[in-house]
């Protein structure tokens, strides 16, 4: 328990640490990316992954896609 503790504060503490010596879109992206880095370290160790949840990364990155260089285009009303 203590090292589960100990170790979720201090990559908390760093990760925040990140986020204020960095951009708010390389910020966005590490936050959105980690799932897809749990997947790549699933297939290392064999686990199965199944298309849905290939395909809910898909969407994840998309709307992370969207939000951040579609986003920052003017509409044309």
């Amino acid at each position: 328990v203590l090292l589960s503790v100990a170790g979720t504060a201090i990559a908390v503490v760093l990760f925040n640490i990140l986020i204020s010596n960095s951009s708010v879109l390389f910020a966005s992206s590490v936050t959105y990316l980690i799932p897809v880095v749990a997947v790549l370290i699933g297939l290392a160790f064999h686990e199965q992954i199944n298309y849905g949840q290939i395909g809910s990364m898909a969407v994840v990155l998309a709307g992370v896609f969207v939000a951040n260089v579609l986003g920052k285009k003017k509409v044309a009303t």
